[in-house]
């Protein structure tokens, strides 16, 4: 018999390199990396452009705007501690900056959400009280 996952397994790793993008939700802001040379703006963090591969790139603050590019509604939990939270939608948002991120609409409406909703970031706390980003139709 296997143990089952733990929700602290499941949290993200902070590292050096991806600290500064969770301080940055903590403050609600969202940010990603962005090459100065060709301002393909990306995520995840990397420490090259994946466009053109230039070492060139910071951190930019986006907008927090967003599009549906895809989603999903769950009807059984992806973990024993979400029980509670079902139905809940997951997506992908293709964020107005360029990046595409996956994440929760929270406070949705089966009727209005479809490809191509216009979303906008929700900046919130998770289990821990790790800081997340979620999305809400504008």
């Amino acid at each position: 018999m296997s143990e089952e996952t733990t929700l602290e397994e499941l949290l993200p790793v902070i590292t050096d390199f991806n600290k500064h993008y969770y301080d940055s939700l903590e403050k609600g802001e969202l940010v990603a990396k962005k090459c100065n040379d060709c301002d393909h703006s990306f995520l995840p963090a990397a420490k090259y452009c994946p466009n053109c591969l230039s070492e060139n790139v910071d951190w930019k603050v986006l907008s927090g705007e967003g599009t549906v590019y895809s989603w999903v509604e769950y009807h059984r939990p992806y973990h024993e501690a979400f029980k509670d939270k079902v139905p809940y939608v997951v997506a992908i948002v293709e964020l107005k900056e360029g990046p595409r991120l996956i994440s929760n609409i929270i406070d949705y409406d089966l009727n209005t959400l479809k490809v191509g909703t216009q979303v906008e970031a929700v900046f919130t706390k998770g289990f821990s009280n790790f800081p997340m980003v979620n999305f809400r139709e504008k």
